[in-house]
């Protein structure tokens, strides 16, 4: 019998009313929005998810947000819970993928990815996906297939990572292409003003 889906793991973490506001942050977020991918990058503590999660309330494209864990070092498992996360907002999103990347050999995930974002192009909705703990993949396998992904993804979908550390891609490569924001511990740190505020 296949593991049910996890819903909680969609869940955007509640803002809390005595968030900080941050607008200089939000900025840099959505000048992101222009390229392929943001990550998030600064150890524990820093208020990532806290950050993304008020910041989701403002934008406009439509939000899916994953959580993971260290049991999504499983090549079916990621695939399984990143489509059925951009399916919270269109259900009809990854419906092939998702039934075959149930039975999927190593072998055969990129082509099913690459169904998956056949998919997402067909779709002209503007997309959002936070990738929340992505420290947590170690994996290679499972990274390289998300890195393909990356490389792929359709001009609709923007990826966000939050991370403890910097996933394991070609950075320079997306810089150098101008497709990657990126935000770290240096710009989490409160200002003076915002320190005063907390």
């Amino acid at each position: 019998m296949e593991a049910p889906v996890l819903r909680t793991k969609f869940f955007i973490p509640p803002s809390r009313s005595e968030v900080v506001s941050r607008p200089r942050l939000f900025t840099l977020l959505n000048q992101g929005l222009d390229k392929r991918i943001t990550t998030v990058c600064a150890p524990a503590g820093f208020g990532k998810s806290t950050l993304v999660s008020a910041w989701t309330q403002s934008v406009k494209p439509r939000v899916a947000w994953l959580s993971l864990d260290s049991a999504d070092n499983d090549l079916t498992r990621f695939w399984t819970y990143v489509i059925s996360a951009l399916q919270t907002i269109d259900s009809s999103i990854g419906d092939v993928a998702l039934a075959a990347v149930t039975r999927a050999q190593e072998g055969e995930i990129l082509n099913i990815v690459s169904g998956f974002i056949n998919d997402l192009v067909e779709n002209s909705s503007e997309m959002i996906l936070v990738l929340d703990d992505y420290h947590h993949v170690d994996s290679s396998t499972v990274n390289d297939s998300f890195l393909f992904f990356v490389e792929n993804t359709p001009t609709n979908l923007h990826l966000v990572l939050l991370s403890r550390s910097d996933p394991a891609w070609p950075l320079a490569k997306f810089r150098a292409r101008n497709q990657l924001a990126e935000i770290r511990a240096q710009d989490l740190r409160f200002t003076e003003s915002e320190t005063d505020a907390f």
